[in-house]
């Protein structure tokens, strides 16, 4: 199977312009949720060492527990 990111203006030009759009258009699609799936995969790694960094610091953390203060 052909790699979608390692496609180059080389490998589209036997198609036709219309063909040739389409997958420029899609490639551009996969390129863009590409980056979204990164930064979102970024965010889920921050924060969940931010957890990591709060429950080893002695508060309690179990799965049940909430990250919130409780009330006085």
């Amino acid at each position: 199977m052909l790699d979608a990111h390692g496609l180059t203006t080389e490998d589209l030009r036997g198609l036709a312009p219309e063909a040739k759009f389409k997958v420029e258009h899609m490639l551009a699609q996969i390129a863009a949720q590409s980056k979204l799936i990164t930064e979102q995969a970024q965010a889920i790694q921050f924060k969940d060492t931010k957890l990591k960094k709060v429950c080893s610091s002695g508060r309690a953390c179990s799965a049940g527990s909430s990250l919130r203060r409780p009330n006085p």
